[in-house]
């Protein structure tokens, strides 16, 4: 009964698409986990606190060959959406993986045209930081 819920963030992804996205190549290679892993969320009061106010949710597109995978990053209590997020985020699943690992910064990427948003960007700033 005193358990109270405090949602900071969710990641909502289809059962379809977890373990690509949120395992990828960790299951077979030594590559470390997309979404697991290497870092996770810095948890001080202060971020805390600026993602549970952020606006809007950011939905990541994911171009893995003949398949679009998606995950949907909704702060605080707002509902889960998948058709009207604010931002959208795009790009292919091995852009995604070299910048996960840490092999190419996001911004070499977006430079290149092969990291897209559409939508407030600064959604994309906001949550994007604490994932890379």
């Amino acid at each position: 009964r005193s358990l109270v819920v405090d949602r900071v963030l969710t990641a909502s992804i289809s059962a379809n698409d977890f373990e690509r996205l949120a395992l990828g190549e960790a299951l077979s290679e030594e590559r470390p986990p997309l979404f697991i892993g290497q870092r996770m969320l810095r948890v001080d009061a202060q971020t805390l606190n600026l993602v549970r106010n952020v606006p809007g949710s950011i939905l990541v597109r994911v171009a893995d060959q003949e398949v679009q995978r998606r995950v949907l990053l909704t702060p605080g209590d707002r509902g889960i959406d998948f058709e009207n997020a604010e931002c959208a985020v795009e790009c292919d699943h091995a852009d995604l993986i070299a910048v996960r690992s840490g092999q190419v910064p996001p911004l070499e990427l977006f430079l290149a045209g092969k990291l897209r948003v559409l939508g407030d960007a600064q959604l994309a700033l906001a949550l994007g930081g604490l994932f890379v």
